[in-house]
């Protein structure tokens, strides 16, 4: 299930979405169903993107006990890529952070991310949690918290630059206003 969310509820948007075409049942690991978006479903990615975008600058610094979901983390960054894989080819970089290990695959002109490891992948970022806000939300103050465990902390550098190119859509007197006193 999805937190918040009843599963009769979640059941039946399933059904409605798989009847619609949005998504279809996958084999997410051995034994275990989940659904993937299809190729119309891929096509509503510009709009979610632009929805929040447009959300983001609602958003404060979390609260305390406010939960943290790094999978909708990782997917805002992809409307801040900039397009541009630092090394000029496809790129691949392994992130972990509060538990979760997610794969980036930076393409050009898109970034691809996948809740998994990839043991081959050249790049491997264990962030704390200040990094991990400080990437997502494009403060390259935070977002150097963060321990390079494959790759060397120059090609980091890069990546998060390529990752945070798009600048935040939310007001500079609203961030600075967040970000406190430095």
């Amino acid at each position: 299930g999805l937190p918040g969310l009843a599963s009769n509820l979640l059941t039946k948007r399933l059904k409605e979405l798989t009847e619609d075409g949005i998504v279809e049942p996958c084999e997410v690991a051995r034994g275990v169903q989940g659904y993937r978006l299809t190729e119309l479903g891929l096509g509503l990615e510009p709009v979610v993107m632009a929805l929040g975008a447009w959300g983001e600058r609602f958003l404060a610094q979390p609260g305390k006990g406010d939960r943290i979901d790094p999978n909708y983390g990782v997917v805002s960054l992809k409307r801040r890529y900039g397009g541009q894989s630092p090394t000029g080819e496809p790129l691949r970089v392994v992130l972990t952070l509060l538990g979760h290990t997610f794969t980036l695959a930076l393409e050009p002109g898109y970034l691809r991310t996948e809740a998994r490891d990839d043991a081959t992948a050249p790049l491997r970022v264990a962030l704390t949690l200040p990094g991990f806000l400080g990437l997502v939300t494009a403060r390259p103050e935070q977002a150097g918290e963060a321990n390079v465990e494959r790759g060397g902390a120059e090609l980091w550098a890069k990546v998060r630059a390529a990752l945070t190119a798009r600048p935040s859509n939310r007001p500079k007197a609203q961030l600075e206003k967040q970000a406190g006193p430095r």
